[in-house]
């Protein structure tokens, strides 16, 4: 069974639009780094994102702008 992974958001960033570019963030809660890239590699194939859409994955940040 895999470990719970707790989703937040999404929700806008602070700064919301930067550079032309809106920004948002979402938060996942797990209990190790290796479930959340377990999560990530399992549900990105099946997402269908534009190609101009980012994802920029920060590991424990220090704050959130």
């Amino acid at each position: 069974q895999s470990p719970p992974i707790r989703l937040l958001g999404p929700a806008p960033a602070p700064v919301m639009k930067l550079k032309k570019h809106y920004r948002y963030h979402f938060l996942l809660y797990a209990p190790s780094v290796e479930a959340i890239q377990q999560l990530w590699h399992q549900v990105l194939p099946q997402l269908s994102v534009p190609k101009d859409v980012e994802f920029m994955i920060d590991v424990d940040p220090l704050d959130m702008r």
